[in-house]
């Protein structure tokens, strides 16, 4: 994994239902935390329900990704949004 640093956009690997976040939700690194264990504070913005979540993530949930995937997959509709018009 490459180094995790605050600001550094990353994908989450796995749902967290009780945060309403889904497998592929888009964050940024907010804060880090080292004891006990090793994790990051990551804030994601949820915009259907425009929300803003924060999660505290241990690093085997999340990984880091480049700034140009992040806004490709944001930019990029939804296959839902798209067939829901049919």
């Amino acid at each position: 994994m490459p180094s995790v640093l605050p600001g550094a956009m990353v994908r989450l690997k796995e749902d967290v239902p009780t945060l309403l976040l889904s497998c592929g939700n888009i964050g940024v690194v907010k804060n880090l935390w080292f004891t006990p264990v090793s994790a990051c504070e990551i804030e994601f913005y949820l915009t259907k329900k425009r929300l803003r979540v924060r999660a505290l993530l241990l690093l085997d949930e999340f990984e880091v990704i480049h700034p140009s995937v992040a806004r490709e997959k944001l930019m990029r509709p939804q296959v839902n949004e798209l067939s829901k018009g049919n």
